[in-house]
């Protein structure tokens, strides 16, 4: 499908906002993560994969040097000058956030007229942050006649996310969603940055990815995220390591109490899913994605009991999820506190989710939980316009 076709809507937005068409159109997936949670900021290893709901930044110079933003899927606009401050919240701090950020790096985006719109669900553990993020920048720099790499654009979206938005956040999300694979997850070394494509091979096995979105949002920023973080450095600071990374079961034994129960819990939820996670990618690798299934529920218990990410909502909705004939296995995805859940199911046990799954959660919670079933896609794409 042409830019056109599939971003029309957003396009003709555009048009009618600014009374002219837009001269780039960006857009950027959003990611499930396979197994490695909480591993990336500790320099760890993750499996996510870009999946097929996307984000888009439609965008032109600006006439003035104000630029006008315009989140279509809020209804909300915001217009500031370049010598504002980036003080912002919500989305328009990630909007002023890489503008401030390419000045820093010596990258002068013109002021521009901007309209987003996607199909992410926002604030659900699916990365829609790091898909607004990755697609702005491209489109900014692309407006100031710059061509930066997926790789080098997947870094500056987590800076923003870092300095602008106080989020500290690591380098997976972005990374995923700028350069993803369409039939691809990517194992992804958080503490050089290194990634492999490996193949998922799901169509040809009658599998698929399934998330479930729970009805509670929570914005990173509004959560212990960054608590979690702080909890994983002060681990590391007492194990004598410049991260987690570096850490081994041996170290925790020769820690002791002297870590306390809390941190203890932490080292413990890395460890352990730097083991599942380097399992998964070998079971990928081998053409064995129904392994990965016992290993999803292992990660959530981890994420629930030792990481304490989890909430009654997503135990629940991982409850419900395990009991459907095949469901191979479900757990928490994102960081936690409300979001999503991921299940890896056979095709045919999809049907049966709406009576075995949503309904009995809308009962019991009062929520209204939405199912996304994914495909690997490819990550940023930049569309040439007419």
């Amino acid at each position: 499908m042409d830019a056109e076709g599939e971003w029309g809507p957003l396009l003709s937005a555009f048009r009618r906002r600014f009374g002219r068409d837009a001269a780039v159109l960006a857009h950027a997936p959003g990611r499930v993560n396979l197994i490695g949670e909480h591993t990336d900021y500790n320099g760890g290893h993750v499996l996510p994969a870009a999946v097929d709901r996307r984000l888009a930044v439609a965008a032109a110079p600006a006439p003035t040097r104000e630029t006008v933003a315009l989140a279509l899927d809020l209804a909300e606009e915001d217009s500031f000058r370049p010598d504002e401050g980036v003080a912002a919240s919500g989305w328009r701090a990630y909007v002023r956030g890489a503008f401030a950020l390419l000045r820093q790096e010596g990258i002068e985006a013109p002021p521009a007229l901007l309209a987003v719109s996607g199909r992410i669900p926002i604030a659900s553990g699916l990365s829609s942050s790091a898909a607004l993020t990755v697609a702005l920048l491209a489109a900014l720099s692309r407006l100031a006649g710059v061509q930066l790499d997926h790789r080098r654009l997947a870094l500056l979206a987590q800076r923003v996310e870092n300095e602008a938005v106080g989020v500290a956040c690591g380098p997976m999300d972005p990374l995923a969603v700028a350069c993803g694979r369409r039939g691809h997850a990517m194992l992804l070394d958080c503490a050089d940055l290194t990634l492999r494509h490996l193949p998922l091979a799901l169509a040809e096995r009658g599998l698929c990815l399934a998330v479930v979105d729970s009805g509670v949002r929570r914005p990173l920023a509004e959560t212990p995220y960054n608590q979690r973080r702080r909890e994983c450095e002060e681990a590391a600071r007492l194990l004598g390591l410049p991260s987690l990374h570096r850490a081994t079961w041996a170290d925790l034994e020769r820690a002791g109490a002297s870590l306390g129960d809390t941190l203890r819990r932490r080292v413990r939820h890395f460890l352990s899913e730097e083991e599942r996670t380097l399992r998964a990618a070998s079971l990928l690798a081998q053409g064995s994605p129904e392994g990965l299934g016992p290993l999803l529920v292992q990660s959530h218990l981890s994420l629930r009991d030792d990481f304490q990410v989890s909430s009654p909502e997503l135990d629940l909705l991982v409850e419900l999820a395990l009991a459907v004939p095949g469901v191979l296995g479900t757990r928490l995805i994102g960081a936690g506190f409300g979001g999503c859940v991921l299940a890896l199911a056979r095709r045919d046990a999809i049907e049966r989710f709406e009576a075995q799954v949503l309904a009995p959660y809308r009962r019991r919670t009062g929520l209204s939980a939405r199912l996304h079933v994914c495909q690997a896609d490819d990550g940023l794409r930049m569309e040439s316009l007419p």
